[in-house]
């Protein structure tokens, strides 16, 4: 079995009103993502809580995989 993607991260870079960001890859549960906030000026990251500060949308198929992919919906817009 091949891989189609070896794409494994998105990077978004926060406008003040955006809380919606799309992830197109096939995944198999939601914690299977993990999501981090970049600080530009300290430069560190921050692991985000799911269901505190994000959620995730998107569909199941029959097998209950993420297979098109979903949305992470953060708490709050990003700056």
């Amino acid at each position: 079995m091949s891989l189609s993607s070896t794409t494994n991260r998105l990077v978004y870079v926060g406008d003040g009103s955006s809380a919606t960001f799309s992830f197109p890859y096939y995944f198999f549960n939601q914690a299977d993502l993990k999501v981090y906030l970049y600080d530009t000026i300290s430069v560190s990251s921050l692991l985000q809580v799911l269901n505190t500060n994000y959620t995730i949308s998107g569909s199941v198929n029959a097998q209950g995989l993420y297979s098109s992919g979903g949305n992470v919906v953060m708490a709050s817009a990003i700056i």
